[in-house]
């Protein structure tokens, strides 16, 4: 009735019978048979262990006690050392936490198989360096042994072999090793000399498995003992590193219950609105360019037009000369009726008016006829120029002062007794 009872348990660790696995002796004491559980740990020059140690575990269980210094850290961290990943590994984690002036002293792989036991402080170069027990090429072995209590027995080990004059963790050579019958650190030791032989081992015992990398060997016996993911070993490291757990509440969240989906989708969508977010703002920043650069066209096009406009405007400045210069010839061409009749009329008032100074006569129409001709002939000739030089010839002209055409002498006939105004009369008196 018991043994049925025990059958139909549903327990963690209770893995299906390997027919092909050796069948060893039965554990009378094994609280759940067909359980897996830590039955004896064996360490090789780990730390201050010097030499091989072997420690018997109860199938019921276990307490470890002892002083400050007797090694209960270390024979933890052997134990972490061969169950948690490399990237969470920590030794000692307790001590480490006590400040960051520790940090540089913090248990390693390569200090443990060097067997550092104390600090030595150099007074000449103001330096602390590590007193260790091996200082010559050195191999540790830690070895894990389980079982069922229906005679299976499943082991772990590790394999780690450090040169002379190397004392840092990439400078370890590491092999893990699981096998399905008890192997003692004196059977492991064949497989060992400048390298470590896994493929030779696998030969020399059947049904061992040899493994360089920390993944596939926790998949391997992670399948054997029936342990259901990561997290697991994970809480165990936390347990035996002595850290604080905080409350119950994160060390079921974080360590027990799977994370929910709701995270992933809440992450998801948090991404999915960061790059919405991120469109939103670029089809902003283009409706503000549109928008400031949709006049930019009509603008253009009456900037074009203005500056058409003025072109011809410039170019029509020419025809003001010429319009200037017909006009003058328009005007010259009614002069003569109007000089006669003011001539008369001077006459009427000279005769009447004492004679004191004689004036000069109206010139001929031919005369005028050839100034207005020459005036014409000016203005044409500054048409025709470029309107840069019609610009500076305009200038120019406007510039320097006008000076009064000059009369044909034969035209000027002072009376006698008169004076005439006109500079030609001096050169006649002359």
């Amino acid at each position: 009735m018991t043994d049925i009872a025990q059958d139909g348990l549903d327990l963690p660790g209770m893995a299906e019978a390997d027919a092909h696995a050796p069948q060893g002796e039965r554990d009378p004491d094994h609280p759940h048979p067909g359980q897996w559980r830590l039955v004896a740990v064996q360490v090789s020059n780990w730390g201050t262990f010097h030499g091989t140690h072997d420690l018997k575990i109860s199938s019921k269980g276990f307490f470890l006690t002892g002083g400050p210094g007797t090694g209960k850290s270390t024979l933890l961290d052997a134990i972490s050392a061969l169950l948690t990943p490399p990237r969470t590994l920590q030794f000692n984690a307790a001590a480490s936490d006590a400040g960051p002036n520790r940090s540089k002293y913090r248990r390693t792989v390569a200090s443990y198989v060097r067997g550092a036991w104390a600090m030595h402080y150099d007074q000449a170069t103001g330096e602390f360096s590590q007193e260790v027990l091996r200082e010559k090429t050195t191999l540790s072995v830690l070895t894990l042994r389980y079982s069922d209590g229906q005679g299976g027995t499943v082991q772990l080990s590790r394999l780690l072999l450090l040169h002379a004059g190397h004392s840092a963790d990439s400078d370890v050579k590491s092999l893990y090793v699981i096998a399905r019958t008890p192997l003692d650190v004196t059977d492991l030791r064949k497989f060992v000399s400048t390298q470590i032989e896994g493929k030779a081992l696998e030969a020399a015992h059947p049904g061992t498995q040899t493994f360089r990398q920390f993944r596939e060997y926790r998949a391997a016996f992670c399948q054997l003992l029936g342990i259901p993911d990561e997290k697991a070993l994970g809480l165990l490291h936390k347990i035996q590193s002595a850290k604080e757990l905080g409350d119950v509440n994160g060390l079921l969240r974080d360590y027990m219950l799977d994370a929910p989906r709701t995270f992933e989708l809440a992450d998801q969508a948090l991404a999915n609105f960061h790059n919405l977010s991120e469109v939103y703002e670029a089809l902003v920043t283009a409706r503000e360019q549109r928008d400031l650069l949709r006049g930019l066209r009509g603008n253009h096009e009456d900037w074009s037009a203005m500056r058409a406009r003025g072109g011809e405007l410039v170019d029509r400045r020419a025809d003001i000369d010429v319009f200037a210069a017909q006009h003058l010839v328009r005007l010259l061409g009614r002069r003569p009726a109007t000089s006669s009749s003011s001539a008369t009329a001077s006459r009427r008032s000279s005769d009447a008016s004492p004679r004191t100074s004689p004036r000069p006569a109206p010139t001929s129409p031919s005369s005028r006829s050839s100034v207005a001709a020459r005036v014409v002939a000016r203005s044409m000739t500054g048409s025709s120029r470029s309107p840069a030089s019609r610009s500076s010839g305009s200038a120019a002209a406007s510039a320097a002062p006008s000076s009064p055409p000059s009369w044909p002498r034969s035209s000027c006939a002072p009376r006698r007794g008169r004076t005439c105004s006109w500079p030609c009369s001096a050169r006649s008196r002359r």
